[in-house]
């Protein structure tokens, strides 16, 4: 329930489909003051307080609105437009994925870095947590990759742990993401790209962190290979909006070539056949899948965890 709309000056944004028990644990551990506002994008057509987990106290948590057009990237620009329309003096619309739990501090962290950088997009970590042992599941969730020091970058993780500023979102004259990343996803990947060439300011917040764990069918070599594939492809079609199909091929051959280096640099840092191996694998399939992309094919991620 939103009791004054004057005021509000940051709208946290949860996309939702059928995830009831882990949006209940996500909304509970959210910190936020009298300036916040949480609103959930529910991409079902039934209520989540038709599921037990939600009661009448939870009805004052949050405010609900309903997306028909399925797909997260529907999800996200509808939000958008909602505190857009609803919220006359919001300053920040900030997304948190309903499957992750921030830390304490999430919110504040991104804000004193919002107030340090003065940046138009500020996005943090995201630690990826198996939810059980396999053999493929410490690279399946490796995020060593993410930048360390806080300050300015040129592309950001991900849409689930994201503050977007108002003003830049009232300068736009196109959807923030791309509807035709819908199925495949990889719709921030885009935003991020366009947003950067656009001249937006981007910021990482390395305290910012929010946990997410991965789920079993993620952590198989079937779904390493499939989300890796998947990742290479979209962003691969992203970038060709951008970029010349010559300079991408140059940088995915560049990327072949110098594997067996990374391969060989991960087995000095990490002496296990398992995380190198998953690593190999993830990285290998990424630039296969960013072959598929520039020869434009297409695969659905639409409905995948």
């Amino acid at each position: 329930m939103i009791n004054d709309k004057k005021n509000t000056e940051i709208a946290i944004c949860i996309p939702t489909y059928k995830r009831y028990k882990l949006l209940k644990k996500l909304i509970s551990s959210i910190n936020k003051n009298e300036n916040t506002v949480i609103i959930v994008g529910n991409n079902d057509n039934v209520s989540v307080f038709e599921d037990h987990d939600f009661g009448e106290a939870d009805r004052e948590k949050f405010t609900e609105i309903f997306v028909t057009e399925r797909g997260v990237t529907a999800v996200r620009n509808t939000l958008i437009q909602y505190c857009l329309t609803e919220f006359v003096n919001l300053q920040w619309v900030v997304f948190i994925d309903d499957d992750q739990v921030p830390s304490p501090d999430w919110l504040q962290e991104l804000m004193k870095v919002a107030e340090k950088t003065k940046a138009d997009l500020i996005g943090g970590p995201v630690a990826k947590v198996p939810s059980i042992e396999t053999y493929w599941g410490e690279g399946a969730t490796n995020t060593s990759y993410l930048p360390v020091k806080e300050g300015y970058v040129d592309m950001l993780n991900e849409g689930g742990n994201l503050a977007i500023a108002t003003a830049f979102l009232r300068r736009l004259e196109r959807k923030p993401f791309d509807p035709n990343f819908g199925k495949s996803g990889g719709e921030d990947f885009e935003f991020f790209l366009f947003a950067f060439k656009s001249g937006a300011k981007l910021a990482w917040a390395p305290k910012a962190e929010v946990t997410e764990i991965i789920p079993k069918d993620r952590l198989t070599l079937s779904g390493l290979v499939f989300r890796s594939l998947s990742t290479g492809m979209y962003q691969t079609k992203a970038e060709m909006k951008y970029n010349t199909k010559k300079d991408i091929f140059y940088r995915i051959m560049k990327r072949l070539l110098l594997l067996p280096a990374y391969t060989a640099r991960d087995l000095l840092k990490y002496r296990r056949l398992n995380v190198c191996l998953s690593l190999f694998v993830r990285k290998l399939s990424s630039i296969v899948g960013a072959c598929f992309g520039l020869c434009d094919l297409s695969i659905s991620r639409y409905g995948q965890n």
